[in-house]
């Protein structure tokens, strides 16, 4: 009985760090897609010289 029940508590943890290893993965996705648009809206403000530098254009 014991063992059943620690097979239960097993497969709940391992949903939780699922769900909660899903969520992370998200939010780290949108925080690196929120500092790449904020570094292209920064360099796009600066000469066309040093925007391609940076962005990766013919320099």
């Amino acid at each position: 009985m014991g063992d059943a029940h620690m097979a239960i508590q097993a497969r709940l943890m391992n949903k939780a760090l699922h769900k909660l290893s899903h969520s992370l993965y998200n939010t780290y996705h949108l925080y690196i897609s929120g500092i790449k648009l904020l570094r292209y809206m920064l360099l796009s403000s600066l000469q066309p010289s040093l925007r391609d530098q940076f962005i990766g254009g013919k320099a």
